[in-house]
């Protein structure tokens, strides 16, 4: 099957399942093949992660960075309050509250570990950690 080919039957598939999968034989082959498609797919893994949030349009920055041929790169999602990064390590996904989108330190990190990935889970991850205001606060509900 050609790399073209194999990218369309990926885009059919859950983005959740194609960044564990692509990432799992990235590592085990190094074939960058699994790189292109983990970072085809990663961003929209994101971007449906800020959805479920419901982070605002333009109240994030969902980016790649691909790194050299020896690194499968990594793909952050950068907001406000939350800081996400699909990345190289063996731990999992990272995830830390921030305050603001110049703060790429923030909080300690947290991690979902990789067979865990899905949407539904890193958000529910991650709205953990989302800013409590006012009556929210009172009521033990998490903004956004």
């Amino acid at each position: 099957m050609s790399a073209k080919k194999s990218k369309k039957k990926y885009a059919t598939a859950n983005p959740d399942s194609v960044v564990r999968e692509s990432r799992r034989l990235w590592y085990l082959r190094g074939d960058p093949f699994h790189k292109d498609v983990f970072h085809e797919v990663g961003p929209e893994l994101l971007r449906a992660l800020a959805a479920e949030l419901g982070l605002p349009k333009g109240s994030y920055d969902v980016r790649s960075n691909q790194a050299g041929p020896a690194l499968l790169g990594e793909i952050t999602l950068h907001g406000e309050w939350a800081y996400v990064l699909l990345g190289g390590t063996d731990f999992g996904v990272l995830y830390r509250r921030v305050s603001g989108r110049l703060d790429s330190t923030g909080g300690p990190n947290h991690w979902l570990p990789w067979d865990r990935l899905t949407t539904a889970a890193l958000a529910d991850a991650v709205r953990g950690l989302a800013p409590q205001t006012g009556e929210q606060a009172e009521e033990g509900k998490t903004a956004p």
